[in-house]
């Protein structure tokens, strides 16, 4: 293997395991058995490794996101899709990411890279969803589509923190949930 594919691997379970406040560069190269200087020849600090991380994971997502558009399926087989990637996808991450979601990280919430991804994961579930009719009760809310998207993503999050060992449960609570918005 190259270096930069193991330092990614070594880098991508350590985050997994400790979180991103409790990895530091000097962790990372004593796991990749490499000097701390060599691992700066790849990345210039912890924070871009960690963005190259989020972003090569949701890129992936994103990737079967868009193979859902060719599809001939109803919107409504699409969002059940949509619905189980997501969460198969946060669930398979184990907390690599949720700064998507959360504001409050200081380092990690300054990233134009991160805000810009948070907008582009949004996007994709938003443009699944905008087709699909509304309840009359959000007929007239410029904005309902974004507001399920963040609702279906903060929700997938939480679920799998709190119920972590119920996913088919919770990816049909997840679809029923949706459909309380649409007709």
């Amino acid at each position: 293997k190259n270096l930069k594919e193991t330092i990614f691997e070594v880098s991508t379970e350590l985050f997994l395991d400790h979180g991103y406040d409790k990895v530091d560069m000097k962790m990372i190269a004593n796991n990749c058995n490499i000097a701390v200087g060599t691992l700066y020849n790849y990345y210039k600090n912890k924070k871009e490794l960690y963005m190259s991380i989020i972003e090569e994971s949701w890129n992936k997502t994103f990737l079967k996101l868009k193979d859902l558009s060719s599809l001939k399926i109803t919107q409504k087989e699409k969002i059940a899709m949509v619905i189980s990637i997501i969460y198969k996808d946060i669930e398979k991450r184990r907390g690599i990411g949720k700064e998507l979601l959360n504001n409050g990280m200081t380092e990690l919430s300054k990233d134009q890279r991160l805000k810009d991804f948070h907008i582009k994961l949004i996007s994709n579930v938003e443009n699944i969803i905008k087709p699909l009719e509304k309840i009359d009760a959000f007929k007239n809310d410029k904005i309902i589509d974004r507001k399920i998207s963040e609702i279906l993503l903060a929700s997938s999050v939480i679920l799998i923190q709190s119920h972590f060992n119920q996913k088919d449960e919770n990816i049909k609570f997840l679809n029923t949930l949706l459909d309380s918005f649409i007709k």
